[in-house]
């Protein structure tokens, strides 16, 4: 589950055209929520807006068995998105906004 809370559209970013950005909220700790990526997504960049480990995954249940772990005040860039349809991730604490950039 997600909730988007808003989303804008940005300037451009490394030559990537059409980027949207999605305000997305954590509410609860290690809880997995999931976004919804556009039809023709090339890349993407997800972080937490406040310092907490962030897992990430493709495929739901991922950011529990198999995560891929963002430390505290990084972020995950895929310049190549190899379209998958949603992307899962979890926080370690509560009430975290989570911004996502989408280039399409």
């Amino acid at each position: 589950m997600s909730v988007a809370i808003s989303t804008s559209s940005a300037e451009l970013v490394q030559g990537q055209v059409t980027p949207t950005v999605y305000n997305l909220v954590s509410f609860a700790a290690n809880t997995e929520y999931s976004q919804a990526l556009p039809v023709g997504c090339k890349g993407f960049k997800i972080k937490p807006l406040v310092k907490c480990t962030m897992k990430i995954g493709f495929n739901s249940g991922d950011t529990n068995t198999n995560p891929f772990t963002i430390p505290p005040c990084c972020s995950y860039t895929e310049h190549n998105a190899v379209n998958p349809a949603s992307i899962y991730f979890q926080t370690s604490v509560g009430s975290v906004i989570v911004e996502l950039i989408v280039y399409y």
